[in-house]
């Protein structure tokens, strides 16, 4: 286990998320702010992204191993949320939160840590694997994750067509036809989408420092559903789906992969989407600062325990 991968990636997340707490005891970041900053990541930013990992690809693989890849995604993100739903049960979340504890339980921070992290302890093909992953996770997180964040309050989505056609479901279908396409494009607009969508994970932080900077402290660490929460979500869950994935998946590289994900801590558009569709973005704030800190013992204890 390469633990100085972890530190780093941690000591950045916590010095992105510091700023964002002083700009927002400054005075620089406002409520309004937040919102407009958080429409322009969800709608702009992070769609580019997801672009842009298709883009910067540097390999394809054989489309068997593709589609083994995308199945295990897809098998994933569709059993996630039924453990999301029984962990925020076995840890007696109020009901206007369960959708926003599933959410967590099911999408985790595969953009800023999965793929450095992947990267540094499984090699360049893993990180191929990751990004296959990483459409299906976009795909998700676009369509049922925002039903899941807005359940249980007064902006509560319900699922309609036009749903399909925003932004970030789009450009993760078209990244997928981009991938199979595999068609060229000319340096500037690479860079161009690269800019735009390297913008989102530094930003994303920053609202999350600002989300924390409007609780108290007591109020984050009293919180005792977090804890039970971080045990379940991020070991329990991945000990105890690492053999069933065993069962089913021979490729031992994606069953890292697989492993590795299961083992990350919330992913930062928890904070986005609870902002967006106003959901309890203190818990968000408090799940992504939590699970991200914690992370540096759960990560390399699965990992330990597993491999």
């Amino acid at each position: 286990m390469n633990i100085q991968v972890i530190l780093y990636q941690l000591i950045t997340l916590f010095l992105l998320m510091g700023a964002g707490f002083i700009l927002f005891r400054l005075g620089f970041m406002t409520e309004d702010f937040n919102r407009a900053l958080t429409k322009l990541l969800i709608n702009v930013t992070m769609p580019f992204l997801i672009i842009d990992s298709v883009l910067t690809l540097e390999q394809r693989a054989p489309l068997f191993t593709v589609l083994t890849i995308l199945a295990a995604a897809v098998f994933l993100y569709l059993i996630l949320p039924l453990f999301g739903w029984l962990i925020s049960r076995l840890i007696a979340a109020p009901k206007s939160q369960r959708g926003l504890y599933t959410y967590m339980t099911t999408f985790s921070n595969v953009g800023f840590m999965g793929f450095p992290l992947i990267s540094a302890l499984l090699g360049t093909e893993a990180v191929f694997y990751t990004a296959l992953f990483n459409m299906i996770f976009n795909l998700s997180s676009f369509s049922y994750g925002i039903l899941l964040i807005s359940s249980g309050n007064e902006k509560k989505e319900k699922p309609r067509l036009s749903m399909l056609l925003s932004p970030g479901i789009l450009l993760s279908l078209l990244a997928i036809v981009l991938y199979f396409a595999a068609l060229p494009f000319p340096s500037p607009v690479v860079n161009v989408v690269g800019y735009i969508g390297g913008l989102t994970t530094p930003l994303a932080m920053l609202l999350t420092g600002a989300s924390i900077a409007s609780m108290k402290l007591k109020e984050m660490l009293r919180d005792w559903r977090m804890y039970p929460f971080i045990v379940l979500k991020q070991i329990l869950l991945p000990l105890c789906l690492y053999p069933l994935f065993c069962l089913f998946i021979h490729d031992e590289l994606l069953l890292n992969v697989s492993l590795i994900m299961l083992s990350l801590p919330v992913a930062n558009s928890a904070v986005l989407f609870s902002i967006e569709y106003q959901a309890d973005q203190n818990l968000a704030a408090r799940g992504v600062f939590l699970t991200t800190l914690c992370s540096i013992v759960t990560i390399p204890l699965v990992v330990y325990l597993c491999l």
